[in-house]
């Protein structure tokens, strides 16, 4: 079997690697979650959508497809390299996932509680002023 030497494969490896590591973390790094003491605000800004987490669950899933392409003999020379690689980009890839739609969750349950609290105050506020402003019924004596 004809094995190629380390440096005709190293830079491939190492923009695979450096691709992993970019988009690794986006659930952590990329999502806001509501913060603390929303229950009393007006308005607030968090993250709703789960692209940060997606791109994690992506990045995890090429950690993995690391690991399984280093079982290869072609790549004994950096073998062990590439399934410690893929696992850690794997495993901290999933937390973030994890972690990210977790964030979101809450932050897409804040902004619903949110808006039954701006619709309650609404109809609060409509029924009050009806009650101010009805018109005067002048019954005849």
């Amino acid at each position: 079997m004809n094995r190629l030497p380390i440096g005709s494969c190293s830079m491939r490896f190492f923009f695979v690697g450096l691709l992993l590591l970019v988009v690794n973390g986006c659930g952590l790094l990329l999502v806001r979650p509501p913060p603390s003491g929303h229950e009393q605000m007006d308005q607030f800004n968090c993250t709703e959508t789960n692209v940060g987490p997606i791109l994690d669950v992506l990045t995890a899933m090429g950690g993995v497809v690391v690991m399984f392409v280093a079982q290869d003999d072609y790549y004994y020379f950096v073998q062990p390299q590439m399934i410690a690689g893929g696992a850690i980009t794997a495993v901290f890839s999933g937390v973030s996932a994890a972690v990210g739609f977790r964030m979101t969750e809450r932050c897409r349950l804040a902004k619903e509680q949110l808006e039954e609290r701006l619709n309650l105050m609404q109809q609060n506020l409509g029924d009050t002023l009806a009650v101010v402003h009805s018109p005067r019924v002048i019954v005849p004596r």
